[in-house]
């Protein structure tokens, strides 16, 4: 059985850039392993993750997250059951004060233009609302 989970994370305090760097491209190659679809979307140090896959190991993701030391909170803000996937692969976009112009392919810039291009035309209202007011006005 397939599900969706949309949950945001607050990192605690300053990460080094390098270590955000890692935890993004780990993430990104965790989620392609896994066989998840779906997006993470970073704002400094705000995450709103999307992700779809197999239900038990959406709830072990998102648990892992949960009890990460990293985050100072992780709250879910949705999940369902889902008979198909919206997203055709899994991603990661990023925006943060202090990325170098040279990070790895697995993180992409997260700009108005690239946020349009990360979002499926078919996307549901409901999940273009949350990214819309999750992301609404940072870029």
């Amino acid at each position: 059985m397939l599900s969706q989970i949309i949950f945001t994370t607050h990192l605690n305090g300053e990460i080094p850039i390098e270590d955000y760097i890692a935890i993004g491209v780990k993430n990104d190659t965790i989620c392609n392993t896994l066989g998840f679809t779906g997006r993470l979307f970073v704002v400094e140090n705000e995450h709103l993750n999307i992700i779809e896959g197999p239900s038990e190991l959406n709830e072990n993701y998102y648990t892992a997250f949960v009890k990460d030391p990293r985050a100072s909170s992780t709250l879910r803000h949705f999940s369902q059951t889902i008979e198909t996937r919206e997203f055709p692969d899994y991603g990661v976009w990023a925006k943060h004060s202090a990325m170098p112009d040279n990070v790895p392919p697995e993180i992409k810039p997260l700009t108005q233009e690239s946020l349009n291009a990360a979002l499926v035309p078919n996307l549901s209202v409901k999940l273009r609302l949350i990214i819309d007011g999750y992301i609404g006005g940072k870029l």
